[in-house]
């Protein structure tokens, strides 16, 4: 019997987990994730579901609705990158209110073969 090859594939999968603390009334909080989010990268859930999925020139955005002053939010983004996804990719991400930016984080993410 010939020997038969086997290949394994390892994939990452990891976790983001976005923790907005409302200081003041937020009525329309909105997640703003650049690509590199999902170049080459699969998601597997999101929990819990945003109000509102879309995309702002290239970026997804993800509603999150009304939080109130003094409450908190959790967002879950699970995902997994493919295995030819080698290099570098800018996550920045944006918190919004409405057409208000309240914070702006810069992150890049490198990945390796």
């Amino acid at each position: 019997m010939a020997d038969v090859p086997q290949t394994i594939v390892l994939k990452l999968i990891y976790q983001a987990r976005f923790h907005v603390i409302a200081q003041r009334d937020l009525k329309r909080a909105t997640l703003v994730l650049d690509p590199g989010w999902l170049e080459g990268m699969t998601v597997n859930t999101i929990e819990p579901q945003p109000v509102t999925e879309g995309s702002a020139n290239g970026r997804l955005t993800l509603g999150l609705g009304h939080i109130p002053a003094g409450q908190s939010y959790l967002l879950f983004v699970y995902f997994q990158t493919n295995p030819t996804n080698v290099g570098h990719r800018n996550q920045n991400v944006t918190l919004k209110d409405g057409n208000q930016t309240l914070l702006h984080l810069t992150r890049t993410i490198t990945i390796f073969p």
